[in-house]
């Protein structure tokens, strides 16, 4: 551990890495994290565009 870093330092630290996971966490049983983010999904509506220019 560095000498220079203080105990407030690494418990902030540490905070925000917990509160990272404990996101992931939520989100991974709520179903919106997504295994490919770039997956193309059905249209919310159906399209109406004939023809394009």
């Amino acid at each position: 551990m560095n000498p220079d870093k203080t105990r407030r330092d690494f418990f902030r630290q540490a905070s925000i890495g917990m509160g990272s996971m404990a996101l992931a966490h939520l989100l991974a049983q709520d179903g919106r994290a997504a295994t490919d983010p770039l997956e193309p999904r059905a249209p919310l509506f159906p399209a109406k565009a004939k023809n394009v220019i």
